[in-house]
């Protein structure tokens, strides 16, 4: 395992961190090539889980965590998404509002900022 910065979370790592931030169950076996598969809510079968960049996943996710969302610029003035869940300060920043959004989402249940991501998924590990 490698210790990550929420910032720094993108792609698949950033689904497997969502997935296990609100409960979910990782599917280990399906789960490859930088898909996530798993079990959330009240889904009965391992679906592909990708709220990262499917409206349809991340958009309940939003509403259920009551996110604070807007823009804001960076330290190289590039504006950026920035999203909070409300009782979790900073705002955390993305490119796109879902992975602003996501990484909010998993700081709202790590608050030391980091996650633990296998090194499989680490990029250029």
């Amino acid at each position: 395992m490698k210790r990550i910065a929420i910032s720094e979370l993108e792609g698949a790592t950033l689904n497997r961190a969502v997935l296990i931030a609100i409960g979910g169950e990782l599917d280990e076996d399906l789960s490859h090539s930088g898909m996530v598969f798993g079990t959330w809510d009240d889904l009965a079968n391992s679906e592909r889980f990708d709220p990262g960049s499917d409206w349809s996943q991340c958009g309940p996710l939003i509403e259920r965590y009551r996110l604070s969302i807007g823009l804001d610029s960076d330290e190289n003035m590039r504006v950026q998404w920035v999203a909070a869940a409300d009782e979790v300060r900073p705002f955390y920043m993305g490119d796109s509002l879902l992975t602003a959004a996501c990484r909010a989402i998993v700081a709202a249940h790590n608050p030391s900022g980091y996650v633990d991501v296998p090194l499989g998924l680490v990029e250029g590990e």
